[in-house]
């Protein structure tokens, strides 16, 4: 945290997902675990009435997007 000067940490692991209480606790930041994130944005949708956005759906990129940090997966194939 005090590296990259995060105020929050997002887990992205449901495996590691029962942690989240106790590193924002040891941490003294936000912890937000995925799926829990998942799911209240979709009781929210559909609180609201609201569905997700069809336009422009499953159209592939005109200019690939630039891979910006993680130095480490550049030579990935998929990244290029």
């Amino acid at each position: 945290m005090e590296e990259d000067g995060a105020e929050v940490l997002i887990m992205t692991c449901a495996g590691l997902a029962s942690l989240h209480l106790a590193l924002q606790e040891k941490l003294g930041v936000p912890v937000l675990e995925g799926i829990s994130c998942a799911v209240r944005l979709a009781e929210m949708l559909i609180d609201m009435n609201l569905r997700t956005s069809r336009r422009h759906q499953y159209q592939p990129l005109t200019v690939p997007k630039a891979l910006k940090g993680f130095p480490e997966f550049r030579d990935l194939e998929c990244f290029k």
